[in-house]
């Protein structure tokens, strides 16, 4: 019997960054050489489309042409789970169905807000999305950007109301996804938005992480849960411990005052060193690795990235 998609929804997943060139056009060859690069590592699933694949930064064209080049890319060789944010519910389904449609294998969907809505609402909108579209879906928990911030007992009611697969908690809280898994009550793939604190959440249930940081080091992420399954304590531990090491690639430290760079930057500036893509641009009028901290970012790449 095949492993449904919600089955093998477990392990380390790295949400992609979106390559571009100087003039922030797509590099798509850039993509498919990370694309390979992971695949090459283990992963058993991998993100298109997360905020930190610049998704909010993209036209719905681009959205669409990344999701195909990658699909056809990766050819069936691992999940392909894509992010989807869209403030209106039909907006959200229409463009769930186009993903489906291109052939992807599972939904992240948050729920960025304008206006405070009310947790009936919310269901609604997510019971909308997954019936409609007949993909797995999980509940992207990202409160900072949508501002959508669920205490974990109403996600707990999310998860009574609505066949949802999984969770990708974005919000790098370790005791909020130990409490979500605790409040949903019931087998699903929640997943760390972290591989810095993947360790604990396994500890707690988790399925994995799905994060930035495995697009850079695959092999420790991929490893440190499956030496977890086995009860790999030492090695599991050492692993963890190896991830760490990356927290500056992506939250550098600044001095007072000083803008600190979105993730994605720093991730751009470390598969440059790594000679993975070409470029480490992002979309305008998001700010890039200063030139202060770009030397020591690379540096540490050199070090870390397993690519």
């Amino acid at each position: 019997m095949i492993p449904s998609v919600a089955d093998r929804l477990i392990g380390a997943y790295p949400v992609l960054p979106t390559p571009f060139h100087h003039d922030q056009s797509l590099d798509l060859d850039g993509l498919g050489q990370l694309i390979e690069r992971v695949l090459a590592r283990d992963v058993r699933g991998l993100m298109l489309l997360g905020s930190q694949g610049e998704v909010t930064y993209l036209t719905e064209e681009e959205r669409y042409r990344i999701l195909e080049f990658a699909l056809k890319r990766v050819g069936g060789r691992a999940l392909v789970l894509a992010g989807l944010v869209q403030f209106g519910t039909a907006a959200a389904v229409e463009q769930g169905k186009r993903y489906r449609d291109l052939g992807a294998d599972a939904l992240a969907v948050a729920f960025p807000q304008h206006y405070e809505t009310p947790l009936p609402l919310v269901i609604a909108h997510y019971t909308s999305v997954v019936r409609d579209v007949g993909l797995p879906t999980l509940y992207y928990h990202f409160p900072e950007p949508t501002h959508l911030r669920l205490e974990p007992e109403q996600v707990g009611t999310l998860f009574n109301e609505v066949a949802l697969v999984g969770i990708q908690n974005g919000a790098l809280d370790t005791e909020v996804v130990l409490a979500q898994i605790r409040e949903v009550g019931r087998p699903v793939a929640v997943f760390s938005g972290s591989s810095f604190d993947c360790l604990a959440c396994l500890d707690g249930g988790a399925a994995g992480s799905i994060c930035p940081s495995v697009a850079l080091m695959p092999q420790s992420a991929v490893r440190l849960v499956d030496a977890h399954r086995t009860s790999n304590t030492v090695e599991a531990e050492a692993l963890q411990k190896k991830l760490v090491e990356a927290v500056p690639i992506l939250t550098p430290e600044v001095e007072e005052g000083q803008y600190v760079p979105a993730p994605h930057a720093g991730i751009k500036e470390a598969l440059v060193a790594a000679g993975v893509i070409q470029s480490a641009r992002v979309r305008d009028p998001q700010l890039g690795v200063p030139d202060d901290l770009r030397g020591a970012i690379r540096e540490l790449a050199l070090r870390l990235v397993e690519l």
